[in-house]
């Protein structure tokens, strides 16, 4: 399950007018940043991922959990469950900017990729790092990302969801082309642009 893209959105007062625009299942949200307090309650066999930090983690007395994040600046809360998921607590890297926790959550039919995955998230932090250090609007944000993968290409704030499939040789570089695409959207997703009127945004 995964759940983002949430609409309506909360406007952003542009230029000296509201900017609120319709639903389009085919580009991103134009939204105005904020700090997102999430708490979502799942059966306690489900394996979360979510944008943001996640801040306590308390078991109910209906057999139920409830996970509580924060997020600073951001413009959108994504978050992802499954019982299936396989997990792998990748580390902190520690960059220019402050660290990153790397998590990765896999189907099984999909864990024999995880190297791969792993590799191609790793080297894009290496490789975006000294090219944007100097941005600053998401610096903080980017610093304290945990960096999550599932199916299905889409980035959302500090979580970004892969694309692959059971067969995928390894010369076939799909995963890692949607990885490191998504995971650049890190330093510029939603950067106070409407990706709906410029589409080259999402470049």
């Amino acid at each position: 399950m995964l759940g983002g893209q949430w609409f309506p959105k909360v406007g952003v007062f542009w230029h000296g007018a509201w900017n609120c625009h319709q639903y389009h299942n085919t580009t991103e949200f134009f939204a105005d940043f904020g700090v997102y307090d999430v708490k979502l309650t799942v059966p306690q066999f489900e394996i979360v991922g979510a944008s943001g930090v996640k801040v306590s983690e308390a078991n109910n007395a209906d057999n139920t959990k409830t996970l509580t994040y924060h997020g600073d600046d951001i413009h959108d809360f994504a978050w992802t469950a499954s019982p299936r998921y396989k997990v792998k607590d990748d580390g902190v890297f520690q960059g220019q900017m402050g660290p990153v926790r790397m998590q990765i959550l896999m189907q099984p039919a999909h864990w024999n990729q995880v190297e791969r995955h792993e590799k191609i998230l790793r080297e894009s932090l290496d490789h975006f790092e000294p090219l944007v250090r100097s941005v600053s609007l998401q610096d903080d944000h980017a610093g304290r990302s945990r960096a999550r993968l599932r199916r299905g290409r889409q980035e959302y704030p500090t979580f970004i969801t892969g694309e692959t499939s059971w067969f995928m040789p390894e010369g076939l570089h799909m995963p890692e082309l949607v990885i490191e695409h998504e995971f650049g959207h890190q330093y510029w997703y939603g950067h106070g642009r409407d990706q709906r009127i410029r589409r080259c945004l999402d470049g």
